[in-house]
């Protein structure tokens, strides 16, 4: 099976420090990949570089098998600020960039939980609600790929709770395959299929997902154990 985004960085270096090295990593279609690590080493850059946002490195990016050099429709980027437009409506905000289809951005509003705000500026939603149109524009291309960069960090525990149920929903749905960039390991093994640690490599453990799952603790454990003499790359 072809994977729906693979990922084959030999060499990234900011200056004269490298950053990235020899990381290879490929995500079947449908499937949650959270990404973890310790600060600094590297996880923001790979997802810029799954983006096709930096292409300043020795390696390559496909994308269901056809090479990335560049920001392409298949693939969504949802930054950890949701980065709205202040002048446009959330409405507005979710179709920009695409040829605007009202049908699609209302039922994009509601399955968000907004029915009935696309009108509201940005400055008129709270938080949670904010990074909510930022999740439905980062879906209204129909994108085969998602990458979320820390998403829900900037948000209460109860709304990133939430956002990550939408999160869930809407994935599965659309049978998008998601790579997702967290600090959080509980949300991680609440999310993922596969949580990978980038550590100098990039070491896969499969997540049984759900709160609370009894096999969680044991994974959770062995991350921060691999996580505990890693200093800033």
């Amino acid at each position: 099976m072809t994977a729906a985004l693979e990922l084959s960085v030999f060499d990234k270096r900011h200056g004269e420090r490298a950053v990235l090295r020899d990381v290879h990593l490929a995500l079947q279609p449908g499937e949650i990949v959270s990404l973890v690590g310790a600060s600094g080493c590297g996880k923001s850059t790979l997802l810029a570089i799954a983006a096709g946002l930096d292409t300043s490195y020795r390696g390559r990016v496909l994308q269901d098998g056809v090479a990335v050099t560049g920001p392409v429709d298949g693939i969504g980027l949802i930054f950890q600020e949701p980065r709205l437009f202040p002048w446009l409506t959330a409405a507005q905000n979710i179709g920009f960039g695409g040829e605007a289809d009202p049908e699609r951005i209302a039922a994009l509003l509601e399955e968000v939980g907004l029915a009935g705000r696309g009108n509201a500026l940005p400055h008129q939603l709270s938080g949670g609600q904010a990074q909510r149109v930022a999740l439905a524009r980062g879906l209204y291309l129909q994108p085969r790929v998602l990458l979320l960069d820390e998403p829900f960090s900037a948000v209460d525990a109860l709304t990133r709770r939430q956002l990550q149920e939408v999160l869930l929903k809407l994935a599965r749905e659309r049978a998008a395959t998601v790579l997702l960039v967290t600090h959080d390991l509980d949300e991680a093994l609440f999310l993922s299929d596969r949580i990978v640690l980038l550590d100098g490599a990039a070491s896969s453990f499969d997540a049984p997902r759900g709160r609370g799952a009894a096999a969680s603790a044991s994974i959770k454990e062995a991350i921060l154990e691999r996580l505990q003499p890693v200093q800033a790359c």
